[in-house]
C-alpha cells in the first residue's frame, strides 16, 4: 500500500479518516461512537448522515412537555414515535411523561432537559449511568431497571443485550 493513501469510515461526528499504511503496516479504519442528536449545533451527532432531523417543530407543544396529544405529522420525531407500537397512545390519548422519554429512546434527540444519558439506551455503546435516562410513569428510570438487573449495563458496557431490556424490562421500543 501507498504510505499517503488514506482510509475512511463512518459518517457526520463518526467520521474518521486514518493513514492506509504506517511502517508498511495495513490499518484499519474504526468510526466514532454516535451521540444523540443535539438539536441546533448543525452536526450529525448520531452518525446517520443526517444533521438535526428531528428537531423542528410545528407541535401544538413543546415536545418535551406532558401535555395534550400530538398530531403524527406534526414533526419527524413525534411521527416516529407514535408509529412505535406502546407510543401510537401519544398521539390518541395524551401526551404523557413516557411519550417525553421516548423522544430521546425512539428518536435519539438529546434535547428535553432531564436526559443526561451519553447516548441513547436503544444504542449499544459505554455504559450508562442510572437515573440518566427519564423516570416513566412506572417510577424509576429505564435504565435504573436495567441495571439493577444486569449491573454491567452501568458498569462495563451499555451491550445489545441491554438495549434488548429496552423492550423487555421497560417495554418501551427501540427502533434506532
Amino acid at each position: 500500500m501507498d504510505e499517503g493513501k488514506k482510509l475512511t469510515c463512518g459518517v457526520g461526528e463518526c467520521f474518521r479518516e486514518v493513514p492506509a499504511c504506517v511502517d508498511g503496516m495495513t490499518q484499519v479504519c474504526v468510526p466514532g461512537l454516535p451521540t444523540l442528536e443535539v438539536c441546533e449545533d448543525n452536526l450529525d451527532n448520531n452518525c446517520n448522515g443526517k444533521n438535526d432531523e428531528y428537531c423542528a417543530g410545528g407541535c401544538a407543544h413543546d415536545i418535551c412537555v406532558a401535555a395534550a396529544k400530538l398530531k403524527n405529522d406534526c414533526n419527524p420525531c413525534v411521527g416516529a414515535i407514535c408509529d412505535t407500537g406502546k407510543f401510537a397512545k401519544c398521539c390518541v390519548n395524551s401526551w404523557d411523561p413516557d411519550c417525553v422519554a421516548a423522544v430521546s429512546l425512539v428518536c435519539g434527540v438529546a434535547i428535553c432537559k432531564g436526559f443526561n444519558c451519553v447516548h441513547s439506551p436503544c444504542m449499544a455503546g459505554p455504559p450508562l449511568t442510572k437515573n440518566c435516562d427519564y423516570p416513566s410513569s412506572l417510577g424509576e428510570s429505564c435504565v435504573t431497571r436495567i441495571c439493577n438487573e444486569e449491573p454491567s449495563c452501568c458498569n462495563d458496557t451499555w451491550s445489545t443485550s441491554c438495549v434488548d431490556k429496552v423492550n423487555t424490562i421497560c417495554k418501551l421500543g427501540c427502533s434506532l
